[in-house]
Formats: structure tokens, C-alpha cells, sequence
């Protein structure tokens, strides 16, 4: 799944209430049940190239081993960015799947809708291990108490970084336990002008996915809180959010190190071309990376002081 899930936020698959099996329908009936005994399930997943060729497969052999059920598997003719509002669309239209796969950070918009199903009385059959899932994870699936999805992945960001161009700069490669002053460092010695590289990247759009999600790490990590303990205040703007910002406008306009990426799309070709010296991303980079023989390595994100939350 490209740029999933970061920052450890789960990704999950919805259960929508039953649409008739037709993603025309919108009736509420039971979801696709023919004459012939077999459901129909719509299924949106948003995935492209290997991933969605990954996800036919697993798709084709569900199929064959359920012969009484028939999953439809189509990407919504959107990507995972534009899932959320190709979903809300398709629900205010009636037109909506029974199934969507779709990030974790997306569920409490689609539980507005009143579509979801409650799938409490599954996650406490015996033997489903609900509590085996991380807590987080469960709780993205359940906002406001009703669980209307699974947790389906949990994407870590870390420091992937170019070793040949760490040894070019003789910059030691990152350690585990390095620190944002250490990383700040790194970045301003790889950074080279002339040659067009840049120390680091960060995506500037704005939007949830990428902008947002990258500055959690350290707002954690300095103490600081997205929202407040009742969810009804912004705590993000206090002085660990301030100094979280402060470090990146710094290497930014200071050192001039940081790329920032207006489409949070730039990043990944600069660095697999050999201009981005570190690229702040995730384990969905690893296809990309390898196809393009990038000699790579990652490390954790570095910690303010021994908390490398991420």
C-alpha cells in the first residue's frame, strides 16, 4: 500500500452495511445473496501496480476456496489519498461497497455515515484474539465505542538513507540511538547544491497523509498531544509542537537541507535517482527501492532523547 498508514496509524478494512451485493443498489439487504445461494461482496481497496496485483491474488483464492462467496475486487477507480470522499460520495449516493479498505485514519468520518456495521459480536467469538491487536489499533477501529472495522496493517516510518552517498559526504551512517541534533547535523553535510542533492525531504501539501502525520513523531516525542484528554481541543500548537516545528523551518531556511515536496510524490524519484541523502518514509518504499537497485539501508527515527516514538 503506497504511503500508508504512517506514523503508526492503522490501516483497516470497514464493513459497510450490506449494499444488495451491487455497488448500485444501495439497498440494505443482505449483501449480494443470488438464487443460487452464493453472496456477492463489493470490495474497494484503492491499490495500484504490485499491490494491487497482490491483492487480486489473494482475492482469487479466497474466491476459490469459498464457493458460496464471490468477493468483487476493484480499486474505486481512485487512489488510497481519494478513498475517503470517493466512499462518503458513494454512500450519500447509495452506491457504496460492502467492503473498504482504507486508512485507519479515515474511520471516524465513515462511522458519521450510519452505514457501518457494529461487528462487535465477531471480534469476541472464541478464538478471534481481539486483544492480541495493539490498543491503538483497536480503538482507531471504534470510534466512539461501536467497532466497525479490523486492523488490517501498522506502518512504521523510519530513516531510509542512501549509503553511497552518506560515504561520498564521509558521514558515519546513522545509529540507533542518534538524536535529532544528530540527524540535523547529517542532513546539513549531505546537502550539496552543486550537485542537487538535498539532505532530507519533507511534504508540505497539507493534506493528512503525509504533512500532518510526519510531525507527530515529535510532538510524542517531546510530551505534546494532538488533541486534549476529552477530544474537544487542539493541544498540537504548545511548546513541544513549537519545537518540533522550529527544528524542521530551521533546517529548512537555515541550513537549507530539507526538500520540501509540494506533492509529497517528488521525494521517492529524487531519492531513488541519487539526489535525497535520507527520505523519511516506510516499509512500502521497499518494492520501489530495491526494483530501482537503490544501495539502501534505514535506521529509527531519531529521538529527542531516548524515545524514538514513532
Amino acid at each position: 500500500m503506497r504511503r500508508a498508514a504512517l506514523a503508526g496509524i492503522a490501516a483497516i478494512t470497514l464493513a459497510l452495511a450490506a449494499c444488495g451485493g451491487s455497488a448500485g443498489s444501495g439497498s440494505a439487504q443482505s449483501s449480494g445473496a443470488s438464487p443460487g445461494g452464493k453472496v456477492t461482496i463489493q470490495f474497494w481497496h484503492a491499490q495500484t501496480e504490485i499491490d494491487a496485483t497482490v491483492m487480486q491474488r489473494l482475492v482469487k483464492s479466497f474466491n476459490a476456496s469459498h464457493p458460496d462467496i464471490v468477493v468483487q475486487a476493484s480499486s474505486g477507480g481512485t487512489s488510497t489519498g481519494d478513498l475517503l470522499p470517493k466512499v462518503t460520495t458513494a454512500i450519500a449516493a447509495g452506491t457504496y461497497p460492502d467492503i473498504a479498505y482504507i486508512y485507519g485514519s479515515y474511520a471516524a468520518n465513515i462511522a458519521q455515515s450510519g452505514k457501518t456495521v457494529n461487528l462487535a459480536s465477531q471480534i469476541h467469538q472464541p478464538g478471534f484474539n481481539w486483544n492480541d491487536f495493539y490498543p491503538a489499533s483497536r480503538q482507531i477501529v471504534a470510534p466512539g465505542g461501536k467497532v466497525i472495522g479490523f486492523p488490517a496493517l501498522i506502518d512504521n516510518l523510519s530513516v531510509i538513507y542512501n549509503k553511497k552517498l552518506f560515504a561520498a559526504a564521509h558521514v558515519p551512517a546513522p545509529s540507533p540511538d542518534w538524536t535529532w541534533s544528530d540527524f540535523r547535523a547529517a542532513a546539513k553535510k549531505l546537502t550539496n547544491p552543486g550537485k542537487h542533492i538535498y539532505g532530507v525531504n519533507y511534504p508540505i501539501g497539507g493534506d493528512l497523509l503525509d504533512t500532518s502525520w510526519r510531525f507527530f513523531p515529535g510532538l510524542w516525542q517531546r510530551g505534546g498531544q494532538i488533541l486534549s484528554p476529552d477530544n474537544k481541543q487542539a493541544q498540537f500548537n504548545s511548546p513541544a509542537g513549537v519545537a518540533n516545528l522550529t527544528l524542521w523551518q530551521q533546517m529548512a531556511t537555515v541550513d537549507k537541507s530539507v526538500y520540501l515536496d509540494p506533492t509529497a510524490e517528488k521525494a521517492e524519484p529524487l531519492f531513488t535517482s541519487g539526489h535525497l541523502a535520507m527520505f523519511v518514509s516506510g516499509p512500502w518504499e521497499v518494492p520501489v527501492l530495491n526494483q530501482a537497485k537503490v544501495d539502501w539501508a534505514d535506521v529509527p527515527l531519531p529521538a529527542v532523547t531516548t524515545s524514538h516514538q514513532i
